[in-house]
């Protein structure tokens, strides 16, 4: 059974339509990355997902056990809060050791000791990853989560990502802007224009018209190459 379903879901703001009969459902233990251009609705989505946005039309429905994890596109915080990230993590966690360690495995736990509001925009994605990734949750909703991190270090992370979420049977929804690092690890691919307009696996997706119109044909080769060629899929596969 799905975590979370979505059925003809429609926002609206004012006299805009943000999101127009969009239908998902997230499965336990799959990783399903949304796409699309600026403005396509993909945070709103997000938001309608976790609870923080309600529908204009449609309906939204969690599983009774849905424990739902978060990282928004945006995070504030408060430069007066005298808190390290060690800290934070500890305290979001309610004492659990699980964040502190997947700092380790994110390859950023010098940042522990590091005051919350010193850290750099990629070093805080990192640590909200980590809080987000050490919680006992079945549904897991990532918004760009890794804006700002440098580009060598963002296949890695996904691959973590994607590896907690099929060891740990989390529905995972996936929203990110570094389509490449990220596509051949999705098992489901959805892309968005207002409207969800393709969606299909990584291989369907890459050849799909309404992916090149929305990406264009260089950005096409390249998603074919990289869930066709046997190498990218071998490394890939060995990492999780």
């Amino acid at each position: 059974m799905p975590v979370v379903e979505a059925k003809s879901v429609t926002v609206k703001h004012g006299q805009t339509c943000v999101l127009d009969a969009v239908d998902i459902a997230l499965e336990p233990g799959e990783l399903v990355l949304a796409l699309g251009p600026n403005g396509a609705g993909k945070s709103t989505l997000a938001r309608l997902v976790v609870g923080l946005e309600t529908p204009s039309a449609g309906t939204i429905t969690r599983s009774q056990d849905a424990r739902i994890a978060y990282v928004p596109q945006a995070s504030r915080r408060d430069p007066s809060l005298p808190l390290s990230a060690g800290d934070f993590l500890s305290l979001s966690a309610g004492g659990s050791p699980a964040p502190v360690t997947l700092l380790g495995a994110l390859g950023t736990s010098q940042l522990l000791r590091r005051p919350l509001a010193a850290l750099s925009g990629g070093e805080l994605r990192r640590v909200l990853l980590a809080r987000a990734l050490g919680r006992s949750a079945n549904l897991l909703v990532l918004d760009e989560p890794l804006a700002g991190v440098d580009a060598a270090s963002q296949e890695p992370l996904y691959r973590l990502i994607a590896q907690h979420t099929r060891e740990n049977g989390i529905a995972t929804l996936l929203i990110a802007h570094e389509v490449l690092s990220v596509l051949a690890l999705a098992d489901r691919v959805l892309c968005l224009d207002t409207r969800l307009v393709a969606e299909g696996s990584p291989g369907e997706i890459a050849q799909n018209a309404q992916f090149t119109r929305l990406f264009g044909a260089a950005m096409t080769e390249a998603a074919i190459h990289v869930t066709t060629d046997p190498s990218c899929n071998h490394r890939m596969a060995a990492h999780g």
